[in-house]
């Protein structure tokens, strides 16, 4: 449940930052409040962005959600040990979803609506960690005129170094380097050539919400609890569970079936495909695969009703 509903939400919130970065920022707003917890916030915009997050930034988003379905879920439905929480996932994002339609900003954007003026958009910040001479990750960046460098190549090539006299690079010369790039390159361990960072100073600097950022504000915790009336809404924030019967006139992705009636993402129709047998579908943990959506169908009704 929680996996295939993040694989729409992802979908979801690209195509929102596109037509309306206004509606997507105040999702990021309204995600912030709930969980408290700026990593989860970050893996959610790099889901939003099309990157595939590391096993720590996973464990940031899977262990806040869970933590606000616990704080929200009634206890009847999932029972005392817990350990049916993700099934509410889809819910609980959907609820995110229409609440980021009805938080305003103090003051209205500008025309040109790119976001420049938006808190969470612009607390963004997309850092280059790309060696300008070997194109590799950088652990110990240094600043030089030509650009960013790995300490050992500045060394290598310097004064003093093993290839000091050697024609095949020029001397390079260390600037000024700022903190948050050092500090940047430390964190990813070597290991990106690109980092998405998040300032929370920046955010509170350009903080225009009007709940100046005070939850019961904008949450009523009754409204979690309307199972029903956020059931009711998920087909119009395209979280809606299809059954395998509806996928040729459904939007991809989509939540649907797979043939052990487990949620897994339509994604849409294989080209070429055999009639009937063309259906794509992306279950989590497990892959890719094509279904035959009459089979699929038959196997779900035949567990129902045992």
């Amino acid at each position: 449940m929680f996996l295939s509903t993040t694989r729409v939400v992802a979908s979801v919130l690209e195509d929102m930052s596109k037509d309306d970065p206004a509606a997507y920022d105040a999702v990021l707003h309204v995600f912030d409040l709930l969980t408290g917890f700026p990593p989860a916030l970050r893996t959610l915009h790099l889901l939003r962005q099309g990157r595939t997050p590391s096993a720590v930034e996973c464990a940031a988003l899977s262990h806040s959600v869970f933590a606000v379905l616990q704080t929200f879920m009634p206890t009847e439905l999932v029972g005392t040990e817990r350990k049916r929480l993700f099934e509410g996932a889809r819910l609980l994002f959907d609820f995110v979803l229409e609440k980021g339609r009805s938080v305003k900003l103090t003051t209205a954007l500008t025309d040109d609506k790119t976001g420049q003026d938006l808190p969470y958009v612009t607390a963004f910040n997309e850092q280059e960690l790309r060696d300008c001479k070997t194109n590799e990750p950088l652990l110990e960046a240094v600043a030089t005129r030509d650009g960013l460098v790995e300490r050992a190549y500045l060394e290598a090539f310097g004064i003093g170094g093993e290839l000091t006299f050697t024609p095949l690079q020029a001397y390079l010369s260390e600037i000024d380097l700022q903190e948050d790039v050092s500090r940047a390159a430390i964190c990813s361990g070597g290991s990106t050539r690109d980092v998405i960072t998040f300032s929370r100073q920046k955010l509170d600097n350009n903080y225009r919400y009007q709940d100046a950022g005070d939850l019961t504000l904008v949450i009523d915790a009754s409204e979690m609890r309307e199972l029903a009336h956020l059931a009711e809404l998920c087909g119009r924030n395209k979280l809606a569970v299809h059954k395998p019967s509806q996928l040729l006139s459904a939007v991809s992705p989509c939540i649907t079936f797979d043939s052990t009636a487990q949620l897994a993402v339509y994604t849409g129709e294989q080209p070429c495909g055999s009639p009937g047998q063309s259906s794509l579908i992306f279950r989590p943990i497990h892959g890719t695969e094509t279904i035959d959506t009459a089979v699929v169908e038959q196997l779900i009704s035949h567990s129902q009703n045992i």
